[in-house]
């Protein structure tokens, strides 16, 4: 929770820093998922995502999801 702090401290984020929230999970033995809400509106909240590695030295890998998410092996098209 602490390097999460550190996160949403060190991110450009629009939402006031007393409204955003952190979220963990575990993925695997060696990962977790650390989420930030970053923007908030009317019906909608962004979060920044990063896989960070459970052990020290810390090392996290910035989530990007691109719009429309496609499943695995497809095409913009669909195919």
């Amino acid at each position: 929770m602490d390097y999460g702090n550190e996160r949403m401290t060190n991110s450009h984020c629009s939402l006031d820093p007393f409204r955003r929230e952190i979220r963990v999970t575990a993925l695997t033995d060696d990962k977790v998922l650390l989420m930030t809400s970053c923007e908030s509106g009317a019906y909608n909240t962004v979060w920044l995502a990063w896989l960070v590695s459970r052990q020290r030295p810390y090392v996290a890998r910035q989530v990007r999801l691109t719009l429309p998410f496609q499943p695995a092996g497809r095409g913009a098209a669909g195919d």
